[in-house]
This record gives structure tokens, sequence and C-alpha cells, in this order.
């Protein structure tokens, strides 16, 4: 399918000045209860998909020395429980970019990480049918997940800054898209792990179980 897509642009151009990296699935649930198959849908889409079209579409994007944005989340800072592999495979998509970053830079080709904070989108709609004894937990996870992305900012708004980061002269290598979230990251540095874990374990519902 990508093949195809390639085969299909380079009918029209022999260039790209910017390719966006944008595909994501998540579900959500425990690990123990997601399949085999979810799990590998997850990273095909989230991190092979994102190598095999930035590896099909490079040649074009290096001839003008262009830029390559792939849109990542929070979620690759802050591990989510109930979301963990997606929280696993954008936090390999920071690492795939950072890498990326410096095998094309020889070439003038930039590569910029967008961060996203919850999206107004139906996301959170696919989740393990059954969580067994993570049920509870589960469902207040996933609750209070959906609740933040009601609330989230709408994907034409997202959209709207993406384009006007990547029209930067100077692009910036990592980019969290809310002001909220943002502070977050930066301040997370200066807790420990333990301490970190243990916030996001609360704010997520978790609680010792009796």
């Amino acid at each position: 399918m990508v093949r195809a897509a390639f085969e299909t642009v380079s009918e029209y151009t022999k260039t790209i000045d910017v390719l966006v990296n944008n595909a994501g699935i998540g579900t959500g649930g425990s690990i123990e209860h997601t399949s085999f198959e979810d799990a590998k849908k997850i990273i095909d889409v989230n991190l092979l998909g994102i190598f095999n079209v930035t590896q099909i579409f490079l040649p074009l994007v290096r001839e003008t020395k262009g830029k390559i944005i792939n849109i990542s989340s929070v979620a690759a800072h802050f591990a989510i429980p109930y979301q963990t592999l997606y929280s696993a495979t954008k936090a390999a998509m920071n690492a795939f970019s950072n890498g990326l970053r410096n095998e094309v830079r020889t070439f003038g080709v930039k590569v910029m990480t967008i961060m996203p904070a919850d999206i107004n989108t139906n996301f959170m709609r696919l989740r393990n049918t059954c969580d067994g004894v993570y049920q509870e937990y589960a469902n207040n996870s996933i609750a209070i997940m959906e609740r933040d992305e009601r609330k989230g900012m709408t994907p034409h708004y997202v959209a709207k800054r993406i384009f006007k980061l990547q029209r930067r002269k100077k692009l910036p290598q990592q980019k969290v898209i809310s002001r909220q979230h943002a502070f977050l990251v930066f301040t997370s540095r200066f807790f420990s792990i333990i301490t970190l874990n243990f916030l996001l374990f609360r704010m997520f519902g978790g609680k010792k179980k009796k």
C-alpha cells in the first residue's frame, strides 16, 4: 500500500518538502488481557508504519532537504496505564526520530517530533472486551481518558499548530502541543521515576487492591 502510494506520488513529483507520519492506534485495557493480534496491530501501525513510510519516501525528501514530522504523544513521556502499548510505541517513535535526525542531518533533512496532549476524537473507542481482575481499575482509568478526550483540542487546532511549526526556519526537534502538558513534561524531570509513576497511578484512577 505504501509502495503504491509512492509510485502514484512519483508520477507527479520527484521531490517532497514535508513528510508527515500521522497514523496511530491504541487499545484500552490491561497488558495481560490484550491479544497478541491487537498488540501486533498497534506496533505495526505506530512504529513499523512510520519506518515503512519514512524509508520509502526519504529519497524524495532528501532531494529538497525537506522535513519529516512524526506525530507522537505526551504518552511517550508519561506511560499511561491501560494504554501501555500505545505509550510504548510512541516512546519508540521519539527514539526513532532522534536516531533518524542524526542519520539525515548530513543531507540537510530536518526531523521534528510532535507530542500532542488529548485530542477530541474517537480514539478511545477501541478497548479489550474483558480485563478480568483488572476490570474495575481499567474502567476507572479509561473513564478518565475518555473525559480528557472529550475536553481535548480539536484536530483542526492541532493541524494548524503543526502547519505553523513546520514553516519555521529553525525547526524544533520536539514540541509538546498543550501549554499545560508542556509544563508537566518540563517539571517532570525534577521528579524521581518512583514519584512520577506513583503520580500517574493515582491520576488514572489507580488504587491498591484491598
